[in-house]
């Protein structure tokens, strides 16, 4: 009775070794499952391969190389909320690497804040644009090799004025600091419209005239790059096109049309060269590379440039040569008709003379639009693009600007840039979390030491590690998928959201 009492208990212990052993198997099943140890047949489908070496974690970082694996993961950076059309540039070490924030007010003029920690706080506003009776927006900085620090932004004239030559006044103006942002003052104008005019052979009459039905006629979105040692300013502008008639005898037929010009800055005048040269001429028909489309005109506007690590300059701008209701009129008088922009990239060996665009990323749907691109590069060439789109909330009957949100995304290692095209890039990312009908727009990107930030009007500055990737049809997508719904990160068109 003893015996059998005593085999019981034994039989007993065994049960209960053996099942804490299968729960502590199965808790480390779990964990090596959720952690990407390459030894476990579960975890195949979120290894990776880089550099010759299994990296795991899809979309967390790598427990082995402790870097961030296969998609961004963007984090909210600092308190500050970006004012309208923000720009943010870090400046040399000669000023302590202090950042500037840039951007338009409600009051129609530019302050700059600037950032000695690098972006975690800031400093009160100062005014850097200096021209009344103007509204002035879409900043940009630039250091000089002798430190200074010049600004560039476009003013329009005051819409209700009754002084025509203010009402119908377009310009691009640059200030300039010589204390690392903290003071500012006027540099002169880059481009005025009275004064092209007269280049033109037109007169101040005509000038006014080209703006009378569409104020938003004029010079915009200047960004400044150096250029094989020329200080080069390049900007939209659809003035030109409206004054000279350059499509039709119709205004609403010239809107169709918007040239990018680029101006050198002369650093010993301390001026701006009258001389410009035309970089994209939207008046000439032309089919974008990748595009089944019809020679068409285009709207080219925003350029950013960026020069690559093996020299190359990249340009994206934001185009309509895909614009689906093309060719209905659009603009002016006719404001609530629309564009579908899509997102552009040409490519220069020497900053003078770029290939015909590119499509690197065309909107959802038909009605939808992708606009205000900005760019970046990686260390090694990789390029990162951010743009603003209406694409998920057109579904729901809402489009425009005011219903775009900023999106991301990255080229694929080992791209030839000459061979680019919209399956080179990895799905896009909204960094900013909005929500369908949201608005994160105008947006901006910069790179620090391996750290992508973002930043759009009226968000929080974002920030995520540059991941490493591979070709994503190494995950499986019924994993990959499980893991989205896990953390709740799909969108409506199948993009992250943090």
């Amino acid at each position: 009775m003893n015996h059998q009492k005593l085999l019981l208990v034994l039989f007993n212990i065994i049960i209960c070794l053996n099942k804490a052993k299968l729960d502590k198997n199965n808790k480390k099943l779990n964990y090596l499952y959720n952690y990407g140890k390459r030894n476990y047949k579960q975890n195949k489908d979120f290894e990776l391969i880089y550099e010759n070496e299994i990296h795991s974690i899809y979309g967390e970082k790598c427990r082995k190389c402790n870097k961030l694996i296969g998609e961004f993961k963007f984090e909210n950076y600092g308190k500050i909320i970006c004012p309208g059309y923000p720009r943010i540039y870090r400046l040399s070490l000669y000023w302590n690497n202090i950042w500037l924030l840039g951007g338009n007010f409600e009051d129609g003029k530019i302050y700059v804040q600037r950032s000695y920690d690098e972006g975690i706080n800031w400093d009160n506003p100062t005014q850097i644009s200096f021209y009344p009776n103007h509204t002035c927006s879409n900043v940009d900085f630039f250091e000089l090799p002798n430190h200074d620090i010049i600004s560039s932004y476009r003013a329009i004239g005051n819409l209700s004025s009754d002084n025509p030559e203010i009402k119908h006044n377009r310009k691009l103006c640059s200030s300039i600091s010589h204390d690392g942002g903290k003071t500012w003052e006027k540099l002169g104008v880059i481009v005025d419209n009275f004064e092209l005019s007269l280049k033109l052979g037109k007169t101040k009459e005509q000038a006014m005239e080209a703006c009378l039905n569409e104020f938003k006629i004029g010079f915009f979105e200047p960004f400044v790059e150096n250029i094989n040692g020329n200080i080069t300013v390049f900007y939209a502008d659809d003035f030109t096109i409206m004054v000279n008639q350059s499509i039709s005898s119709k205004t609403e037929e010239n809107y169709r049309a918007q040239n990018i010009y680029a101006q050198i800055f002369d650093i010993n005048e301390k001026k701006w060269s009258t001389q410009r040269r035309i970089v994209m001429d939207g008046t000439i028909k032309r089919r974008p590379k990748g595009s089944e489309i019809e020679k068409r005109i285009s709207r080219n506007g925003i350029p950013v440039i960026n020069k690559m690590k093996n020299g190359l300059y990249i340009l994206v701008f934001e185009g309509t040569y895909r614009d689906r209701r093309y060719p209905l009129v659009t603009g002016g008088a006719h404001l609530n008709e629309y564009h579908s922009f899509e997102i552009l990239l040409s490519y220069s060996n020497d900053g003078i003379i770029w290939s015909n665009p590119i499509e690197v990323y065309t909107p959802h749907y038909n009605l939808s639009k992708a606009s205000a691109p900005y760019v970046v590069s990686t260390d090694n060439n990789q390029l990162i693009i951010s743009f603003q789109t209406d694409e998920d909330s057109l579904p729901n009957g809402f489009r425009g600007d005011i219903n775009s949100i900023m999106k991301v995304m990255i080229s694929k290692p080992s791209i030839n840039i000459k061979d680019i095209n919209k399956n080179s890039f990895y799905s896009l990312c909204n960094n900013n979390n909005s929500p369908v009908n949201g608005t994160s727009i105008w947006n901006g990107i910069m790179i620090i030491n391996n750290i992508l930030y973002t930043f759009s009007s009226n968000n929080i500055i974002k920030r995520s590690e540059i991941p490493i990737y591979s070709d994503p049809n190494l995950y499986n997508q019924k994993l990959r998928n499980q893991y989205y719904l896990k953390r709740g990160n799909i969108s409506t068109i199948g993009n992250k959201i943090y």
